[in-house]
């Protein structure tokens, strides 16, 4: 876990938007294992729709699923978060390095990306075969963001989440906001460990 220091004064509130997608509206390259976002203009479009909104509503903190947006569309969240001092997560891609793909999430802020790695892929993302390199691979750094002006905050891609030791390594009690990106059908195991969290929680 990395830690990283924000010299921002923390606001007494901030506001959050969580979009949710129609994945049948998105396009898609299936790879032999995995799905990647196409970087088509009328996914960019649709994405778009949501900055619009945000941007209209001046949201502090922008929250997207799993695997919804292009990795060549980050350029354009950069931008975003410069000029309207937005915090962008959820912005999570699968990138090829040499052992097979990393599942990363870009966290975009005023004051850069940091990318956050899935350390736990979900046995859907796993190559069948030992030795192959066309599916998801264990992550090492996970970044915990703190004294922004939202607050301390950290991001858990999908699994990751359900590891109780990560959970207690990010600190989280201590955490602002705990950002669970996920592209799963299996909610309810995610919602009875936040709740869970949440009623353990001393604050």
């Amino acid at each position: 876990i990395e830690l990283v220091n924000f010299p921002d004064a923390k606001q007494e509130k901030a506001k959050v938007m969580i979009c949710q997608l129609d994945f049948d509206q998105m396009a898609y390259d299936q790879g032999s294992k995995l799905c990647f976002v196409s970087n088509t203009q009328k996914n960019r479009d649709y994405i778009r729709n949501y900055l619009n909104i945000a941007i209209r509503q001046r949201v502090d903190l922008l929250v997207f699923p799993e695997l919804v947006i292009p990795s060549e569309f980050v350029e354009e969240l950069v931008m975003v978060s410069a000029q309207y001092d937005m915090y962008i997560v959820g912005v999570t891609h699968y990138k090829q390095v040499e052992d097979g793909f990393l599942s990363i999430c870009p966290i975009v802020t005023p004051h850069g990306v940091f990318s956050t790695e899935k350390i736990t892929p979900s046995p859907y993302e796993v190559s069948s075969f030992k030795n192959r390199s066309d599916g998801a691979i264990n992550g090492k750094r996970i970044y915990r963001l703190q004294g922004t002006k939202i607050g301390d905050l950290a991001v858990a891609i999908c699994m990751d989440y359900t590891d109780d030791e990560l959970r207690v390594a990010l600190g989280k009690d201590d955490l602002d906001f705990l950002v669970v990106t996920a592209f799963n059908s299996k909610t309810d195991e995610f919602a009875c460990t936040m709740q869970s969290d949440v009623q353990r929680s001393s604050d």
